[in-house]
């Protein structure tokens, strides 16, 4: 259906206007035109379902689109003279791809993805511009749904992590409380025996409470790793995180008794990221390298955890150990959901770290060593 008045102008009929337009109003998505003025001059049936409205042609009201309301992606108001097709006009620049939020009257929104782009007659002068309005909102839906399953797949994955980790927390609260139960019990013995001056007892308190918020940090750390919460992206000290990481499955790492080597670099710069979901990537990583030594001799099981800064500016983090390694086929396809070598996991770990990498921008992938093992590998920008 054209919605077009009688003469829109000769200068648009020196585009073949009539002939465009016939072709916007075959497209499976909304389009319209503006003039130079920004005032609509055009506009197809599909447009007018994705507004919910039909606007007024060549009036001021409806000036450079005909939606009700316009929102941004983040859901922050647009008015219609910033809208992509307003821009288009006032910048003279095409604008393909852009996300728009359209609120029809009856308050119910969609998601289009905005094409604005300047049109002009054979001198070069600025005739108006045209709009294709792409339907996007079943595909964000769909986004938006693989992203809450992802998020629910990495907190099994992460509660999965804690289980395997119970151990190592037990063995690691039980070095401050021990020091607690030693410091009171010696403060007590003092007390009683009525000989401990003031600054001696203040001593004694002062390694209690330090031995409590010790033990109050590692029980943070380890809910940290189960919390369900999105956090927001901040600048995160890797090499510290690594040390973290590694203090907090030490006893998981005694246990299987393998010799720990951190070979981190000097002066690394702060990544942006998520550091709850960096510690689940390090961790699975971690456990996987711990397995893959199991069936070796004790002397040779070597972990050896590092960073570097190569010279494109991305930061690396290897995760390195000298088991069996692994097949050609294995390799290729480890990263994939369900695929795994354990006969009691899941398969999911190394799938789910690869989404988070990836999400940050990063490439996570495994190599074998030249001699012994295999090596994961991933980069951050």
């Amino acid at each position: 259906m054209l919605h077009s008045p009688p003469g829109i102008g000769e200068q648009l009929q020196q585009l073949g206007t009539a002939e465009f337009q016939r072709l916007l109003d075959k497209l499976p998505a909304g389009a319209y035109m503006c003039d130079s003025n920004g005032l609509i001059t055009y506009f197809n049936q599909r447009a007018v379902e994705l507004w919910g409205r039909v606007p007024k042609l060549n009036d001021a009201e409806d000036r450079f689109c005909g939606s009700f309301k316009l929102f941004s992606h983040d859901g922050s108001p647009i008015r219609h003279d910033q809208c992509w097709m307003a821009l288009a006009l006032y910048t003279e620049t095409e604008y393909n791809g852009r996300e728009i939020i359209i609120e029809r009257p009856d308050g119910h929104r969609l998601t289009a993805e905005a094409h604005a782009n300047p049109l002009y007659d054979d001198s070069g002068t600025l005739l108006g511009a045209v709009n294709v309005l792409v339907d996007i909102t079943a595909r964000k839906q769909a986004e938006e749904e693989q992203r809450q399953m992802q998020a629910k797949l990495a907190h099994m994955e992460r509660l999965s992590l804690a289980g395997g980790m119970a151990a190592g927390l037990a063995h690691e609260l039980n070095q401050p409380l021990a020091a607690i139960v030693t410091y009171s019990q010696a403060c007590l013995n003092l007390l009683r025996s009525g000989k401990i001056g003031t600054h001696k007892l203040i001593k004694i308190m002062e390694q209690i409470v330090e031995q409590g918020q010790r033990a109050g940090k590692i029980t943070h750390r380890f809910k940290d790793l189960t919390d369900k919460t999105t956090r927001q992206w901040i600048p995160v000290n890797l090499n510290a995180l690594i040390s973290e990481i590694t203090t907090l499955i030490e006893a998981k790492i005694q246990e299987r008794k393998v010799n720990l080597r951190l070979d981190l670099a000097d002066s690394l710069p702060p990544v942006e990221a998520d550091p709850l979901q960096l510690q689940q990537v390090l961790v699975n990583l971690i456990q996987n390298s711990l397995e893959a030594m199991s069936d070796i001799e004790v002397h040779q099981r070597r972990l050896i955890i590092g960073t570097a800064q190569p010279a494109n500016g991305a930061i690396e983090v290897t995760v390195r150990d000298s088991g069996p390694g692994l097949a050609t086929e294995i390799m290729e396809q480890l990263f994939q959901p369900f695929v795994t070598t354990k006969p009691d996991s899941m398969g999911l770990g190394l799938s789910i770290s690869k989404s988070i990498i990836e999400a940050h921008g990063g490439q996570l992938w495994i190599t074998s060593n030249p001699r012994e093992g295999s090596t994961f590998h991933f980069t951050l920008p």
